[in-house]
């Protein structure tokens, strides 16, 4: 191999090493990015399931409180008919 082919190769490799580098650059940008948007999605989820917690005790609430005054009616019904009777 002549001095002249050494140089060429070498700088295709150095060529080929840029290239790499700044794959990797772009890479490690794209990932930084998706880290940054998964933090944020995970920050609305999280949000969005303390709503729904809220929501789900706010449900459970309402309807022990509806059963409990059905229960009431229940049992006011049965002694009306029991005095009417």
């Amino acid at each position: 191999m002549t001095p002249d082919q050494v140089v060429t190769q070498f700088q295709q490799i150095l060529s080929t090493m840029q290239r790499i580098v700044n794959a990797s650059a772009d890479l490690a940008e794209r990932v930084d990015g998706l880290e940054q948007n998964s933090g944020e999605l995970l920050g609305r989820l999280t949000d969005i399931q303390g709503n729904l917690q809220l929501l789900l005790e706010k449900q459970t609430d309402l309807q022990k409180q509806v059963l409990h005054d059905y229960e009431l009616l229940e049992a006011r019904v049965r002694a009306l008919e029991v005095t009417g009777s």
